[in-house]
């Protein structure tokens, strides 16, 4: 929303001009926003109007019962009239918007926060029961565990820093899609789950979910994948959002096919419609990819 403030005092008059930012799927909350630009190395330098410049908003998304982050960007632009020292209304032009994903499994992210030159986006994680602080690039990289002690650490705040206004810092012009899934303490790609060398070409892991049949109190997932998937492909019924409404298993397809049997939960045992998805976090091989499919009960 548009906020208006008096001139001398600085307080609050009036707001307005509400609009939507993202929606769906799923709750959306904590958001926290960035605007960064490019540095210009120039002699003299580049006006403002012509370096790269983004609004980034990062969130936390419900989604399959538990939270992961998320981030919508936009070009930062100059208003209609072409005056250069005043922006154009942020995130009112739908059309240059882009979403893209921020983590993955396990999920359970909130309090996302930006750091002052926009590199990277601390956040708490709660897994296993216990909270704690995160990092992670905004392409989804270099995910790092701050705190390990048991019990709550979270809502993370950065130090403001001297060169955090948005004329001066450098930030990113090109964030993801960052694949969703996890790489684990200390990120940089390391180990088999970690992402492709610099100057490799990741591959797609070719999923596609071939049928679905849901019967009773059972599901059979039949589909394909490319044959030599160093990890395991994740598969997960759901009928809502809560935990009690979904059941994942995980299969591996090393002849590039499988089928596997879901149990559907006692929650969704009166349900006629869910939605099945195939999920590969990705190797040093392939890329990540999810699949999904709606599904409805067989009344035979």
């Amino acid at each position: 929303m548009d906020l208006d403030v008096g001139i001398d005092s600085g307080a609050y008059v009036a707001s307005g001009g509400m609009r939507p930012v993202a929606t769906g799927p799923g709750e959306l909350f904590d958001p926290s926003w960035q605007t960064t630009n490019d540095f210009d190395f120039g002699d003299p330098p580049a006006p403002l109007s012509d370096r790269p410049r983004v609004n980034d908003i990062v969130f936390a998304t419900a989604q399959l019962g538990t939270t992961f982050l998320d981030f919508v960007e936009e070009p930062w632009t100059l208003a209609a009239d072409g005056d250069a020292t005043e922006p154009a209304v942020p995130f009112a032009e739908g059309l240059a918007r882009d979403r893209f994903t921020l983590t993955g499994d396990p999920g359970g992210d909130n309090a996302p926060v930006w750091s002052p030159a926009g590199g990277r986006v601390a956040f708490e994680r709660t897994a296993g029961g216990n909270t704690d602080v995160w990092t992670v690039r905004p392409d989804g990289t270099d995910l790092r565990r701050l705190t390990t002690r048991t019990g709550l650490d979270g809502r993370p705040s950065w130090q403001p820093d001297q060169e955090s206004s948005v004329d001066r810092v450098g930030g990113h012009t090109n964030p993801g899609p960052a694949p969703r899934h996890p790489k684990g303490p200390g990120g940089g790609g390391r180990g088999p789950g970690g992402p492709a060398p610099r100057g490799e070409q990741r591959r797609s892991p070719r999923l596609a979910i071939r049928g679905a049949t849901w019967r009773g109190r059972r599901l059979v997932v039949a589909g394909r994948a490319a044959s030599n998937l160093a990890g395991r492909l994740r598969v997960t019924f759901a009928c809502g959002r809560s935990k009690r409404q979904r059941a994942t298993r995980l299969v591996r397809a090393r002849s590039g096919r499988f089928r596997v049997t879901i149990r559907i939960p006692a929650r969704c045992r009166r349900a006629t419609r869910a939605t099945v998805v195939l999920n590969y976090g990705g190797d040093r091989a392939y890329k990540s990819q999810r699949v999904t499919k709606t599904v409805r009960r067989s009344r035979r």
